[in-house]
């Protein structure tokens, strides 16, 4: 229909097109298999880049519980500030004049 409608010719058969895909995947699988073997004691370019402390662990998931934990406290502190109204701002100055006074 596509030939007769646009005048379109496929490059290449259906047949060919299969075959260089499923190639492609089976090189992309052994790909992921080495990725899935690599040693995660040496810190990666990105851990390295984000400092290779405990902020990058977590950003990271490299501790599921402390990124869940910090995930879930900020969800919480988000979800405080826009029921009641107030920014970031003025809440972290309540508490900053609070400190101050105590």
């Amino acid at each position: 229909r596509a030939v007769k409608l646009l005048g379109y010719k496929p490059i290449i058969s259906l047949e060919e097109g299969i075959t260089i895909t499923l190639a492609s995947f089976s090189h992309l699988r052994a790909e992921s298999l080495s990725l899935e073997t690599r040693d995660l004691e040496v810190p990666s370019k990105v851990h390295e880049l984000l400092g290779s402390g405990k902020v990058a662990d977590i950003l990271l998931w490299r501790n599921e519980k402390k990124t869940f934990g910090t995930v879930l406290a900020i969800f919480c502190i988000l979800y405080l500030l826009s029921t009641s109204g107030q920014t970031f701002i003025s809440v972290a100055v309540k508490c900053l004049l609070l400190l101050t006074v105590a």
